[in-house]
């Protein structure tokens, strides 16, 4: 009986000891796929647009009325270039409103 408790013990041990190698190679692959995907964002977002135009309008407004008409009058641009992170052109104007001038 106490040489089958000891046999038992050790199956137990040994089973043991192959689930904590599984748990192992399944941790490792899942860092190395992680890896790869990490590469893989990093080479999609360098391959992005080379250029990004932000616009701000700036309009009328009225608080008091309703329903009041908005209309721009402020139109400026920025052009970035996403590689350099710089400013490569800038553009502002001024709009007459015709509702309200």
């Amino acid at each position: 009986a106490a040489a089958s408790a000891v046999l038992l013990l050790v199956a137990r041990k040994a089973r043991a000891e192959v689930n904590e190698a599984r748990a192992a190679r399944a941790a490792e692959e899942l860092l190395a796929e992680e890896e790869v995907e990490d590469r893989r964002r990093r080479v999609d977002a360098s391959s992005g647009p080379r250029y990004l135009v932000v616009v701000d309008f700036e309009c009328t407004c009225e608080d008091q009325e309703e329903p009041y008409i908005h209309e721009i009058i402020e139109f400026p641009a920025v052009l970035l270039d996403m590689r350099t992170r710089r400013e490569v052109r800038h553009f502002h104007a001024f709009v007459k409103p015709t509702e309200r001038s």
